[in-house]
């Protein structure tokens, strides 16, 4: 059973995300990191971003490929994704995404369900998260001719 999750109003549409003309082409990939606050303000944001970028640098990938990070911490402060940002400013393939929540969980679907003692109903974490799957998907769309989601703990492979 699936439960609804009503979206917000749509996202005004984004500008082009090198200032391109229509002439040219889109770049190859679009890598979108999702990213919340840990606790202690552990970092593997930060590991992970440099692991990319070096791999963009060190292969000449800088035009075709495009990293948004984006922070679903809402109204708590993400120190690792400031710092993040700060640190890798100047890189024209970064770019740096607040979650700003516009998209809202349908609870009187969910009290629905619930009301009917349906276990399949997911948790509101669950329905948060599947939130800000869409929310990247928005702000992805269009952006490349590929699409890749990447964990925020997960650094590639150096060779």
């Amino acid at each position: 059973l699936a439960v609804p999750l009503v979206a917000g109003p749509a996202p005004s549409p984004a500008p082009s995300p090198l200032n391109r003309t229509l002439r040219e082409p889109l770049p190859w990939l679009s890598i979108g990191i999702p990213t919340v606050p840990r606790p202690q303000d552990l970092d593997y944001l930060t590991g992970t971003l440099q692991a990319i970028v070096d791999q963009v640098l060190e292969h000449g990938y800088g035009h075709k490929v495009l990293i948004y990070v984006i922070n679903n911490s809402r109204d708590r402060p993400h120190a690792v994704f400031a710092a993040a940002e700060a640190q890798f400013r100047g890189h024209q393939f970064l770019r740096f995404v607040v979650n700003p929540g516009h998209l809202k969980d349908d609870k009187k679907t969910v009290a629905h369900h619930l009301n009917k003692r349906n276990a399949q109903v997911p948790t509101a974490q669950v329905r948060r998260q599947t939130l800000d799957l869409v929310h990247m998907l928005d702000v992805l769309a269009g952006t490349a001719q590929h699409v890749l989601f990447y964990e925020d703990d997960f650094a590639l492979c150096d060779k």
